[in-house]
């Protein structure tokens, strides 16, 4: 035991220790800054900031820096993280354009080419149903014209009504994948 020191002036000093201990390593925390080397402090926060002795300043700024979240959205990194990658590879930044731009052409050759391929199945798949509507119509009208009315008559009426309903049917379809289409945002 010192000899100016009483056993409460002990337990304070413990207490002071406990407590450096148990605060996050200062220095450690200051290295941390956002990429301008400089911890974000609201304009706010400064005046109550420097009413605080030196080392809790340095310990604020530090844990400041420490809850910085930064969000960014979009195919391409943010302008200072493109800036790290010009530091780290020579023209880094100018290659995750190109990257970026090549993916976004290769993207739009694919729509093209499938809507391509889609107007074509589509338009061949119109020209073999008027093809097999018009050999029933056909079949239909010799049916009837040897003398089979009742046959074709049936052929005749089944052929139009179902001409008729796929057409319905068809534009019913078309507006549901548009409300479908309208309601639900695309996630590309």
């Amino acid at each position: 035991m010192n000899e100016n020191s009483t056993p409460e002036n002990e337990d304070e000093q413990d207490n002071n220790k406990n407590s450096q201990e148990d605060s996050p390593n200062v220095s450690d925390l200051e290295k941390i800054k956002t990429p301008d080397s400089e911890p974000i402090i609201p304009e706010e926060v400064k005046p109550i900031l420097q009413k605080l002795p030196e080392h809790e300043q340095r310990t604020v700024k530090a844990l400041v820096a420490l809850s910085i979240k930064k969000l960014w959205s979009g195919p391409l990194p943010p302008p200072d993280i493109l800036r790290e990658y010009n530091e780290v590879i020579p023209n880094g930044a100018e290659r995750i354009f190109k990257r970026s731009e090549k993916q976004s052409d290769h993207r739009m050759q694919l729509e093209n080419l499938a809507v391509s391929t889609e107007l074509k199945q589509s338009s061949r798949g119109q020209h073999y149903g008027l093809i097999i509507a018009f050999s029933f119509l056909i079949a239909a009208f010799v049916l009837a014209y040897t003398g089979h009315d009742t046959a074709g008559i049936i052929l005749g009426t089944v052929d139009i009504f179902g001409l008729v309903s796929i057409f319905v049917l068809g534009k019913y379809n078309q507006k549901e994948d548009l409300n479908k289409k309208t309601q639900s945002p695309d996630k590309t």
